[in-house]
Order: C-alpha cells, then structure tokens, then sequence
C-alpha cells in the first residue's frame, strides 16, 4: 500500500494510499459524538478502548502491535468529557498516538510529527491496520489537529472532519471540563504554541482565547491540503438537523470509499448546554460577553450557516 516517499527532517519515509479520516476539533465541540456517528452510519475500524491499552505499556514494540482488532457493529452515544467507557468503545487513542508522537508541550510545534525513528513505524502500522481490517480507518484525537499537515503529507487520500461549535458554548463546556479536572487553571488538552500567554488571562478569557487558537490552526492547515480534501461540521447542526448532517456526510465521505451501512437515518439528539442555568450564571455572562468581539465572529454559529 505504499504509493511513494517522502522527505521529512532529512529522513526518507513512505507514503501510503490507506483510507484515513481523521476527526478534528478543540476540546468540547461535539468531536466524541461525530466519532460514534462515524462508526454507527460507515463500515470503518476504529481503535477500541481494548486497543489503546496496549499502547499505554512503555515498552510495546512494534513486533507486537496488533494488526487486527475487535470492535462492535454499533456504539453508544455516551461519552464523559470525551471519555468512553467499555473495552468495545471508541478510545481517543492517547495511548496510540502518544507512542508514535510524544506528547509534550506545545502540542503544535513539538508533537506535530512522529519521534526521531519512528516515523516510518507510525505509516506502517496505520498500513498494517487498514490491511489486517480491511476496513477504512477512523480517528479522533484533538492533538491531531497540529498534525494535519504531517498526516495530509503520508497519507495523501486521508480525509478530515472539522467539528465546529459555537465559541461561547464550547468555551463554557471547556471550563466544566476544567472544573471537573480539579481547577479552572487546568489547560484541557492538546496546546497551541501561544498555550503559556493564555494561560496568564483570567479563566474565562482562557478558555475563549483556547478554541480560537485551535480553530486559527486548523483553518491555516486545512486551507492548505493537497489530499482528497475535508468539511466542516457544526454541532449544532449534528443535534438539530442531524439527518441532513448525515446526509451531506454521505455524500462528502462516500466518493473516498467510506461505505454508508444499510441503515435508516432516524437518530434524534439532543444538544448538551453544559448544565442546567447556564445563561443565568456569572461564568456565562463573562464569557458570552468576551466572545462578542469582532475577532471571533467565524466562530459563531449563527452567523456561519
């Protein structure tokens, strides 16, 4: 399945034709649910919880990595901060894209490409993988939203999800997240390289300022692929036009060989408000209000569709 070579740091590394869809999107934009659509409308393989335990080991070796893995038929909608439960769930693939990439920060200029020697591993094993399943691949892991053009590069016929939301709201449900973690000073996830200035804003200006930053990078990258291409998706389209959404995805997906299952599109959603009362909370007024600027109006939904 290897289609050519690549050129990357002064290292020769092959590129391979593996169907891929990588799904993209800052922390708390709806990416969990987009995956578990994904897997329940398209006859994919996706890295179980089961799987991406075998990555957690430090001395995995790639002698040893699976090439085939069980998953189910069907998912659950259920998820905890983007966290499945179940050895037949879908993982994020931490433990996976960990051990190819690292994980240090920032995430977008020091986990943006494999370690040093191991990146004709990382093409390899997604080789053996699509091969040993024969099924196209499928992942979501918000630190791949730095990797896009690394990813776009080896595997030219890849395909990206961009999961959108509207900025005070995923900024608010990005606080709880933090809340939950402990602390409203606790980065969620992945980082962009400006993460430290950030992090010296009052909370709700922290978690505004941190999905603009992931969508101001993911913009630039996508803007400049050479591979099959990618589409945006919004939230708040998922839950409230959700077979339309369905459709488009079809459509979008199906020319890059990602077959729809025989399935009725009747799934019903409800979108999440990160909690009862949210408007009626200091944490929303501060938010909502440092959202208004002129800077961030792309990131609001109604003024996008």
């Amino acid at each position: 399945m290897f289609t050519g070579r690549l050129r990357v740091n002064q290292k020769i590394i092959p590129t391979s034709d593996t169907k891929l869809l990588f799904i993209l999107g800052s922390p708390r934009v709806g990416s969990t649910l987009l995956y578990q659509i994904i897997i329940n409308h398209f006859d994919v393989f996706y890295p179980a919880n089961s799987l991406n335990k075998i990555f957690e080991s430090d001395s995995v070796l790639f002698s040893e990595l699976p090439i085939a893995s069980k998953c189910s038929e069907f998912v659950d909608y259920k998820s905890l901060y983007g966290k499945t439960s179940g050895e037949d769930q879908p993982s994020e693939a931490s433990g996976l894209f960990r051990h190819f990439f690292g994980g240090e920060h920032p995430s977008e200029s020091k986990s943006k490409e494999p370690l040093p020697g191991l990146e004709k591993e990382f093409v390899q094993f997604m080789n053996q993988l699509f091969i040993g399943n024969n099924k196209p691949l499928v992942f979501k892991n918000a630190w791949n939203c730095f990797r896009i053009k690394f990813l776009s590069q080896v595997f030219p016929k890849a395909c990206f999800l961009w999961v959108r939301r509207d900025l005070a709201a995923s900024a608010y449900s990005d606080l709880q997240s933090r809340r939950n973690r402990g602390s409203t000073e606790i980065w969620n996830s992945a980082s962009t390289e400006n993460y430290k200035a950030i992090q010296k804003l009052p909370y709700w200006e922290q978690v505004v300022e941190q999905q603009y930053s992931y969508a101001q990078c993911i913009s630039k990258d996508l803007s400049q692929l050479t591979c099959s291409g990618y589409f945006e998706v919004w939230y708040e389209d998922l839950c409230e036009k959700t077979n339309k959404t369905i459709d488009e995805l079809k459509s979008f997906l199906e020319p890059h060989g990602f077959i729809p299952k025989n399935i009725k599109n009747s799934l019903q959603l409800k979108k999440s408000n990160g909690g009862t009362d949210v408007k009626k909370s200091n944490d929303w007024a501060k938010i909502s209000k440092y959202a208004e600027a002129g800077k961030f109006s792309s990131m609001r939904h109604t003024l996008q569709r």
